[in-house]
């Protein structure tokens, strides 16, 4: 049967292009790889590498391994990383995981509140990709995370707990920074940062702007909130975003953020492992996650529910 040994030396080849440096890496010889990668192969019934003029050729199913095998061994390391510090101090360390939108917009303030509560708490982040969130948690061990609902997976228990407005994102000195409230129609032919085509909101705005027959001037692509944001701080044109993403930087970058109509919502939530539960740790931060994005605007903000 396969062993950890056996993918540790694929992976690594796969990494370093040849046996002799991936024995380099994992700290065997060149011999022992050769073994493993042979061994792997009579294991799984298919070849994994071709041999062209003394190198060595990926095929199509080593590939396709590859991304899982590497996943897989993440998630060991991560372990063993986390069995070696509760083994060494015992101390709490809370394991959060977080979109790039979450973690750069009321996270920091959140995990500031949580230091103040458990002094002693070590907290680990992982920034995870928004696409990337349900592969992720297969093979990472995680005690809660936050994203963007709807989220489902086997084995995952999902609480909601905000609806946050959309807002328009403008410079302070944007002629439509005074308005009270901006329709859809005022954005016709307004330049704007948009978010990139594969982004949920991007293409619920692209039907927004076509029901309502308009066309905003795009200057600018980015597959993230926050840099969106930035972008308008520089005064390339307007964006919208989530306003839990937007209210943390409003006053650093210096931004005027309007509701608009017909304007939209989106939910958050807070996952983690059915079997498990929330630990006494992630509780606590689940209620200083809340706090910080249910206090920072009652108008845009709301309890979902």
């Amino acid at each position: 049967m396969a062993s950890i040994s056996h993918y540790r030396a694929f992976v690594a080849v796969m990494e370093a292009g040849s046996v002799t440096a991936a024995a380099q890496s994992v700290g065997r010889t060149q011999p022992q790889v050769s073994r493993l990668l042979a061994g792997l192969e009579s294991e799984l019934g298919f070849e994994l590498f071709a041999r062209h003029r003394q190198r060595l050729v990926p095929t199509a199913r080593a590939v396709r391994l590859y991304e899982e095998a590497k996943r897989a061994l993440e998630g060991i390391d991560n372990l063993e990383i986390v069995a070696r510090r509760i083994g060494r101090d015992g101390a709490d360390v809370l394991r959060v995981f977080a979109p790039t939108y979450v973690a750069h917009s009321f996270l920091p303030e959140a995990l500031s509140r949580l230091s103040a509560r458990l002094p002693e708490l070590r907290v680990a982040v992982e920034i995870v990709g928004r696409n990337s969130i349900g592969s992720w948690i297969s093979f990472h061990p995680f005690d809660v995370g936050v994203a963007a609902l709807p989220f489902e997976r086997p084995a995952i228990t999902v609480e909601s707990f905000a609806v946050a407005e959309t807002v328009v994102v403008l410079p302070l000195g944007h002629r439509l920074a005074g308005k009270r409230r901006i329709l859809a129609e005022d954005l016709d032919g307004e330049r704007l940062v948009a978010l990139g085509r594969n982004t949920p909101m991007r293409q619920r705005l692209d039907e927004v702007f076509a029901a309502a027959g308009i066309e905003p001037i795009i200057v600018a692509e980015t597959s993230s909130s926050n840099s969106a944001c930035e972008l308008v701080a520089q005064g390339l044109g307007f964006t919208i975003v989530d306003s839990i993403v937007a209210l943390p930087r409003q006053r650093e970058l210096k931004l005027a953020l309007k509701r608009w109509r017909p304007g939209l919502t989106s939910e958050f939530g807070f996952i983690y492992p059915t079997a498990a539960g929330l630990t006494k740790t992630a509780a606590e931060f689940v209620r200083v996650v809340s706090d910080a994005v249910l206090g920072a605007d009652r108008r845009l903000v709301r309890r979902s529910g």
